[in-house]
């Protein structure tokens, strides 16, 4: 009986070490959804805020922006996030929204083909856009002074095509649909945790 009562007490102790391993687990990824949910809110913001000093706005633009947005996550290795961060730059530089939507595809080409952040090859793009052409001499992209932003773009395609694609890796491309399954979990959770 005593071995039996030992043998008891051992598995409910380690029920109850699984059960509160699981709530914790639980807790994190609550926890991490809802940062995660917030985070896009805020880059959703930033945008919009940029789009409004440009005569427009998020949800005036959000069914085209999310849709090239979608587009390139699920081929390249450019998540949603940082994609409208790097939009919000384009505009904050260029001034434009239709140049920077314009320009949102070639700059992922740009910052594979060059191994280089998609910020800053935001605004190395804005910049060309903008009128500094020789912003990106020493990236091998040569185009004559005042050619406007038709022509900047075409020679980053010209340049740097396919790049952005070629360098996908499975492994990133699965991190940023887990990030996106994260903000939707973070999206259905947020009204729930501030009801409490």
């Amino acid at each position: 009986m005593k071995s039996l009562g030992a043998t008891f007490e051992k598995h409910r102790r380690g029920i109850g070490m699984a059960a509160t391993a699981i709530g914790a687990a639980v807790t994190g990824i609550a926890v991490l959804s809802i940062k995660s949910s917030l985070d896009q809110q805020v880059g959703i913001r930033q945008l919009d805020a940029a789009l409004q000093n440009v005569n427009t706005s998020y949800d005036a633009q959000k069914a085209t922006i999310e849709k090239v947005i979608a587009a390139q996550q699920n081929k390249t290795n450019f998540g949603d996030e940082e994609q409208r961060k790097a939009l919000r730059e384009l505009i904050l530089v260029s001034g434009s929204y239709d140049d920077a939507m314009a320009a949102l595809i070639p700059t992922m080409e740009l910052a594979a083909g060059k191994e280089m952040d998609l910020s800053a090859a935001a605004t190395l793009t804005a910049r060309a856009i903008s009128g500094e052409e020789t912003a990106l001499g020493r990236y091998g992209i040569q185009v004559e002074k005042g050619a406007g932003a038709t022509a900047v773009l075409s020679a980053i395609m010209e340049k740097f095509g396919g790049q952005a694609e070629a360098a996908a890796d499975p492994t990133t491309q699965l991190k940023n649909r887990m990030g996106d399954l994260m903000q939707v979990l973070g999206d259905a959770l947020l009204p729930v945790i501030e009801k409490l």
